[in-house]
């Protein structure tokens, strides 16, 4: 498993691990592409990762009604908001 490797390497490197991986990679350059296996699936490997590799886990979150679920195997969430984003880069496009 990656995730085990990684944290034996940073370990033995003396280093701090924290395992990243996205259960919805929402942000494709392509709507038809795949988005991975799905909010419940990915979020339970994660789960998985955490509890056996004995890990702080980290993740995206594109859409406000993952975050819980999300939260609740992952240390931290990285929200990404598109539309806010979005508002943001016109915003300072008018400027």
């Amino acid at each position: 498993m990656m995730a085990r490797e990684c944290a034996e390497r940073a370990r033995h490197a003396g280093l701090d691990f924290i395992f990243k991986a996205s259960f919805d990679k929402a942000n494709r350059s392509s709507i038809k592409s795949f988005r991975g296996i799905g909010m419940e699936a990915g979020l339970e490997i994660l789960a998985r990762i955490k509890k056996d590799v004995g890990v702080p886990v980290l993740t995206d979150v594109h859409d406000v009604a993952h975050v819980d679920a999300a939260a609740k195997v992952a240390r931290r969430c990285a929200q990404h908001c598109r539309e806010s984003a979005g508002r943001r880069l016109r915003s300072a496009d008018a400027d």
